[in-house]
């Protein structure tokens, strides 16, 4: 598939592969493939708030992480960013989580990873 894509950050080799874990997320089990995701994902809220964001952007009013909290005040950030992914996966996957979006709340399904993205 050929994309027109302008990506917000300069890092392109990383926001590549950014891109493919959400494309293959059913597949994909470990973050070898980039070091801060790596270290990010072993922190508890930081994947659930990481996949919500793709999910719904319009819903998010929170951000536990630092980094996403910087990007998503970015403008077009994150318009830019569920755009791209739905250009990807179409409308053949959707990336469902049993994550709740309010992070004062505490459920034992914070400690869940992108491993249970389901498709319908």
């Amino acid at each position: 598939m050929t994309a027109v894509f302008v990506p917000t950050t300069k890092r392109k080799n990383h926001l590549k592969s950014h891109m493919l874990i959400h494309k293959d997320a059913l597949k994909i089990k470990t973050y070898d493939w980039c070091r801060f995701y790596s270290y990010k994902a072993k922190r508890k809220g930081h994947l659930k708030l990481h996949m919500l964001i793709h999910m719904d952007a319009s819903e998010i009013t929170t951000y536990d992480c630092n980094f996403c909290s910087y990007k998503a005040k970015r403008k077009d950030y994150l318009t830019t960013q569920t755009g791209f992914i739905k250009m990807l996966l179409g409308n053949d996957l959707h990336l469902q989580t049993l994550f709740i979006s309010d992070k004062t709340q505490k459920s034992s399904k914070d400690s869940r990873c992108v491993s249970e993205v389901v498709a319908p």
